[in-house]
Order: structure tokens, then C-alpha cells, then sequence
């Protein structure tokens, strides 16, 4: 992802009258930020609700 950013800037300054979409500089890392979290949230909760079920059956 570093590799195609820093291609779409330089293209960007390369291009006359482009401009820079500011909300998707923020919102772009924001979003894979948060997707991550919830994997490993969720990752968590389903090792822990395995655990769980197993320590009351078992």
C-alpha cells in the first residue's frame, strides 16, 4: 500500500490543477486501522469462547 500512495502523490505533483483528496489520506488508514482491530477483536472473543465452553464441558 506505501508503494501505490507514494506513486498516486507523485503522480498527483506531476499533474497540472490535481489536487489532493485530503478526507481519503484520513479516512483510508482510519478504515484499515479500525478492520484490523476488529479481527483481533474477534479473534479474541471466539478463543475465548472456545476456552470457555471447553474448561465447563471438559
Amino acid at each position: 500500500m506505501g508503494h501505490d500512495a507514494t506513486l498516486a502523490v507523485l503522480e498527483l505533483k506531476t499533474t497540472p490543477g490535481a489536487r489532493l483528496d485530503r478526507w481519503m489520506v484520513l479516512l483510508f488508514p482510519l478504515t484499515i486501522g479500525l478492520a484490523v482491530l476488529g479481527g483481533y477483536c474477534s479473534l479474541g472473543f471466539g478463543t475465548g469462547s472456545y476456552r470457555f465452553l471447553a474448561a465447563l464441558l471438559g
